[in-house]
């Protein structure tokens, strides 16, 4: 009788799946995957696109800049502001 599967190969040990991987394998695959790991951790890092140093600023002027936009969309800059001002100040923030 002979053992086969459903690919009508016999299961006799030999080709692609026919035993275990050796320590030598595991080995070579956990250090490529190492490897591919850290490289695409360094292509990270250096194609992340970076702030230019004129528009970075201290975190206290970088505060000051998002309450002026704030207060100007929230119609703060003029003494008496509509409530539909108001309104659609409260969805856009």
């Amino acid at each position: 009788m002979i053992d086969q599967t459903a690919g009508g190969v016999d299961n006799n040990g030999e080709g692609p799946g026919g035993g275990r991987v050796g320590r030598v394998g595991i080995a070579v695959v956990t250090i490529y995957l190492l490897g591919l790991s850290a490289a695409l951790l360094y292509c990270l890092i250096v194609l992340w696109p970076h702030l230019p140093s004129s528009q970075a600023g201290s975190p206290g002027e970088t505060k000051a800049g998002f309450q002026q936009v704030a207060d100007t969309s929230l119609g703060a800059s003029s003494p008496n502001p509509s409530p539909e001002t108001v309104a659609i100040g409260l969805f856009i923030s």
